[in-house]
């Protein structure tokens, strides 16, 4: 997002940075872009709402997701990738 000039702002912003990744990579991350999805719902939840309703195994997926998304991207972007 911020390579192309483009900022969340404000309440949703996690959402917005969602939408965008929806937009920008296309139905081949659709995938884990639900997942990913349903994970900031659940924080969301878990902040603002209930505390403790995230088990160990949901949080390791999510770090296991958003590692792996992270590592997809990251080679993208790179000149060689």
């Amino acid at each position: 997002m911020f390579r192309g000039g483009y900022r969340t702002i404000g309440e949703g912003h996690h959402a917005a940075v969602i939408r965008f990744l929806d937009i920008a990579l296309g139905p081949e991350y659709s995938d884990v872009l639900i997942l990913m999805e349903r994970m900031r719902r659940q924080r969301n939840r878990a902040t603002y709402v209930v505390a403790g309703i995230i088990t160990l195994r949901q949080a390791k997926e999510a770090v296991d997701t958003a590692t792996g998304f992270v590592a997809e991207i990251k080679h993208r972007l790179t000149p060689e990738g």
